[in-house]
């Protein structure tokens, strides 16, 4: 149940914190332990993202190669994007924390003097509509790759984790807007 904007933005945390994209102990006072597991998942994830940079450099023929040589553009992007975005994920973290804790302070402003109310439960159930959404869109264009274009199951796998990223990326900044919007029609 959806009392705050905390609880409204919950299953994008969530989806966010799968994906990579957010520390997995997101608070204002973390202990030296779950420092530690945010420090470990986030080198994880770099590593991963390293990983599958000099795999795919190594283990890839010319002709898999073909349509990465002829789009440098697109190679760059499908093998740094990932590492890029997990390091913003991680700095900007707390940033987003802060746009909720402000948010909070609205909408107790906007309750207490013009009655106004934010219905969190429908925002909550929007942004689950809205996430599934983009989240099932992305799974069903990457499961494309599989059945569409014959390259190694690594470079399919390279271009998903792409897919993931980038649409939760685009949904964490549509979230996040639409959120700040309608305490603004308000």
């Amino acid at each position: 149940m959806a009392y705050t904007v905390h609880d409204s933005f919950r299953p994008m945390e969530l989806y966010l914190k799968v994906t990579g994209l957010l520390p997995v102990f997101w608070r204002d006072s973390l202990t030296i332990t779950q420092r530690i597991v945010n420090g470990i998942v986030l080198g994880l994830n770099l590593a991963f993202c390293v990983a599958v940079f000099i795999f795919l450099s190594e283990k890839t023929t010319y002709n898999e190669l073909n349509f990465v040589q002829r789009s440098q553009f697109r190679k760059v992007l499908n093998y740094c994007f990932p590492t890029v975005v997990t390091v913003a994920g991680f700095v900007v973290a707390d940033h987003i924390r802060k746009i909720l804790c402000l948010l909070h302070e609205i909408d107790c402003e906007l309750k207490r003097s013009c009655c106004c109310f934010m219905n969190h439960r429908q925002h909550h159930k929007q942004i689950v509509l809205f996430t599934s959404l983009y989240g099932l869109l992305a799974c069903s264009i990457s499961l494309l790759y599989l059945n569409v274009v014959s390259w190694s199951l690594v470079i399919i796998a390279c271009s998903i984790r792409y897919d993931i990223c980038l649409v939760a990326v685009c949904n964490q900044v549509c979230v996040t807007i639409w959120l700040v919007w309608r305490r603004c029609r308000n």
